[in-house]
Formats: C-alpha cells, structure tokens, sequence
C-alpha cells in the first residue's frame, strides 16, 4: 500500500492510497470537515463516489477502523484460546448431588475450575447467576472451562 498526499486549494487535502489489489482510494478532507471517499477502478481508472461523510460522521468511522471501540484478537492467538477452552450444555438429573444447594455452597469454581456462565430454567434464562443461586432438577447448565475443568463437573454432577 502506497500513500500520497497533495494540496488542493481552496478545497482541503487529498490522500491517494494504492492499495496491494491494484485499486486506488481517494480522501478528498474538504476545509469545511467534509470528506468523501472515491475508489477507482484499475480498468477503467474512473473514480466512483462511495462515501461522502460529515466531520463528526468521519471521526466517528476513523476511531472505528483505529481499532478505538474493538481490537480483534490475531487468528493464531484466537486458536490456542479454543483450543483450551471448553463450552458445554450439562443438564441436571434428579439424581444430582447438586439439587437444592447453591453454587456457592458446592464452591463448584474450586472444586472442578469450571465456571456456570448460564442456568436454563423452564422458559427462564439466568445469565451469570448468582453464587447463592440454588440448582433445581431439570437445570441445564451452560459451564466453560479447560477442557479437563468441564470434565470435573461432569463427574462431580
């Protein structure tokens, strides 16, 4: 990718950016806060307006695609993660040691490194329940963890 700049008089700026695919994007920064986006087309070398933003509109995109409000996590980096991590439905039977207490009271965290994220009930949803949370029969529980961690959890229950 290559970048050129140039003055336009009376107008603002312009930025060329050639991009590695052959296209070529033009900033036009207007003295008024305008900006508009053309993209050329390698063909035809025409360019097409494809976005004509207001100031606040452009600062807005800019800190977007600055990675300001999100950074994502390199593919590689991503895969290790899931490669460890393990996400599992566990439903609880009558049979359950579980039955009647609390999250807290079992000390599930500590006992297996599972986590309960989620506690599907009937038609009610628990998202992060509570640790004083008590387990009732027919619960389905969303835990996460190492893989061996859901593993103790699946034993203990």
């Amino acid at each position: 990718m290559q970048l050129k700049e140039a003055e336009l008089p009376g107008v603002g700026k312009k930025y060329l950016i050639e991009r590695d695919n052959g296209e070529t994007l033009a900033v036009i920064l207007h003295n008024t806060g305008r900006r508009e986006i053309y993209k050329t087309d390698p063909k035809t070398d025409v360019p097409d307006l494809i976005l004509d933003l207001g100031d606040q509109e452009a600062r807005s995109l800019g800190a977007i695609l600055g990675g300001t409000f999100f950074q994502p996590q390199h593919v590689d980096s991503m895969y290790v993660v899931m490669k460890e991590l393990a996400i599992e439905w566990i439903k609880l039977g009558a049979g359950s040691g579980l039955i009647g207490k609390s999250i807290r009271a079992q000390e599930i965290r500590r006992r297996t490194g599972a986590s309960i994220i989620v506690i599907l009930r009937g038609d009610q949803i628990i998202p992060a329940p509570s640790p004083d949370e008590i387990l009732k029969t027919g619960d389905t529980l969303l835990v996460v963890g190492k893989r061996e961690h859901v593993q103790n959890l699946s034993t203990l229950l």
